[in-house]
C-alpha cells in the first residue's frame, strides 16, 4: 500500500506540547475495552478533563455469554464500582457496543441472544423505556450537543447486530467481497444517511472497529471492502462535512488518516483502546501505513479527547486529537483547523504529511 499524502489546507500542528490556553473549548472524551474485573481508576482522570460527554464505544464490559444471568452480572459488577458510579454522575455517557459486551468474541448477526443482550445493554445505560432504541433492532444512536455556539453531532454505529460472517484464513481475517455482505444492515444504512444529512459544525462518527487501518489481521472495516467504500461514498453523497471517526477494539491507541477516499477532505480515524486492557508489548509494532507521521501505536491503557478550541472569538476553531494514558499523561496530540474538514475545490497542497513508516507486525491477541 502506498503512503497517503495530505494536501491538508489550513492544517497542521503536530507536537507533544499543549495547544495553549483557549478562551472557548468543547471536549468530547471516548474510550473502549473496560473489563469489569480490573481497576477502574481511569474514570477519575477522564472526569478531570471536564468533557461535555463521554462516548463508550464497545467492550464496555466483558461478558461473552448467551446467559442473561451472566450478562447482567457483568454489568452489575461495573455498576457497583465506585469510580464508575461517580463518573456517570459527572459526565453524560453515550454508548454503543462491540463484541464482548454484545455477547461473543468477534460475533456478528449469527449471535443467538441479540434481544436479551440488547435489553441488558439498554437497561444498564438507563435508556428511557419510550426511546426508539427500545423498539429498533440494534443499539445504534445519535445525539446532539450544543456548546460554545457549536452543534456537535455524535453518531454511534452498531457494527455487530447486522454484520455478515467474517472470513478467516489461518490466523487472519480476509476480505469478504460478497456484494450482499454487510456491516450495518439496510435499516441502519438508511438511518445513517438521514443523520449525515443533518446540520452540524462537527460530526463524530463512532465505530467500535477501526475504519481506516486495514493491514492488521484482526477485525476492521477492511474485512468488508464494499461496505467501507459505501461509507465513504455516503459521506460524500450527503455532503456531510467536518466529520471525524473514532474507534476502539484493538487494545492500542493511534491516529490514522487519509486523503485517498471519495470524501473531498481528509478523513481521520482516532483509535483509543483500552480503558483497562492493553497488549503485552508497551509499543505495538504492526504495519499501518496510514498512521500519522511522528506518531506511533501505544498499547498502554488510554483514553481519547477530541477538543474543539480557540483562543479568541474572532479566531477560527481548531480541533485537537489528544491521546492520554492511564495516568492522564499525554501520549499524542494532533491539531488541525476545523475548516480543513470542509470540502474544497483547491488541489494545491499547503502542507504534506507522510504517515508513520511501516514496521514489521508482531503477533498479538485481543
Amino acid at each position: 500500500m502506498h503512503l497517503a499524502k495530505f494536501p491538508l489546507a489550513l492544517l497542521l500542528s503536530l507536537s507533544a506540547a499543549n495547544v495553549g490556553q483557549a478562551q472557548d473549548s468543547v471536549k468530547i472524551a471516548f474510550g473502549s475495552c473496560a473489563h469489569q474485573d480490573r481497576s477502574q481508576a481511569i474514570w477519575k482522570l477522564i472526569a478531570a478533563k471536564q468533557p461535555s460527554a463521554f462516548l463508550f464505544i464497545g467492550d464496555n464490559v466483558y461478558a461473552d455469554t448467551t446467559d442473561e444471568v451472566k450478562m447482567r452480572a457483568a454489568y452489575a459488577q461495573l455498576a457497583s464500582n465506585p469510580e464508575w458510579m461517580t463518573f456517570q454522575t459527572q459526565v453524560p455517557v453515550f454508548a454503543t457496543w462491540d463484541d464482548h459486551d454484545y455477547g461473543a468474541n468477534d460475533a456478528g448477526a449469527e449471535y443467538p441472544a441479540q434481544a436479551m443482550s440488547q435489553k441488558a445493554f439498554l437497561d444498564f445505560f438507563k435508556v428511557p423505556t419510550d426511546s426508539p432504541r427500545r423498539l429498533q433492532k440494534g443499539v445504534y444512536s445519535s445525539e446532539v450537543i450544543k456548546s460554545a455556539g457549536l452543534t456537535i453531532q455524535l453518531i454511534l454505529l452498531d457494527t455487530r447486530t447486522f454484520r455478515s460472517p467474517l472470513i478467516k484464513r489461518q490466523d487472519r481475517y480476509v476480505a469478504n467481497s460478497d456484494p450482499g455482505a454487510t456491516i450495518l444492515g439496510d435499516t441502519q444504512w438508511q438511518w445513517l444517511e438521514q443523520r449525515l444529512a443533518e446540520p452540524a459544525d462537527l460530526r463524530i462518527l463512532a465505530s467500535s472497529i477501526q475504519v481506516l487501518s486495514d493491514q492488521h489481521r484482526f477485525e476492521k472495516w477492511g474485512n468488508f471492502p464494499l461496505e467501507k467504500q459505501k461509507l465513504f461514498s455516503l459521506i460524500r453523497k450527503t455532503g456531510a462535512q467536518n466529520l471525524v471517526m473514532i474507534s476502539g477494539d484493538r487494545h492500542l491507541g493511534e491516529i490514522s488518516a487519509t486523503s485517498d477516499s471519495p470524501v473531498p477532505y481528509p478523513l481521520f480515524d482516532f483509535t483509543s483502546s483500552g480503558l483497562t486492557e492493553k497488549l503485552e508489548d508497551e509499543i505495538v509494532r504492526e504495519t499501518n501505513s496510514l498512521r500519522l507521521g511522528q506518531t506511533q501505536a501505544h498499547s498502554t491503557t488510554n483514553f481519547g479527547i477530541i477538543d474543539l478550541h480557540r483562543k479568541a472569538a474572532e479566531e477560527p476553531w481548531k480541533l485537537s486529537f489528544n491521546l492520554l494514558n492511564g495516568k492522564g499523561q499525554e501520549l499524542e496530540t494532533f491539531t488541525i483547523d476545523l475548516k480543513s474538514l470542509e470540502s474544497t475545490k483547491s488541489s494545491a497542497p499547503i502542507s504534506t504529511i507522510q504517515p508513520h513508516a511501516s514496521q514489521p507486525e508482531t503477533s498479538s491477541t485481543r
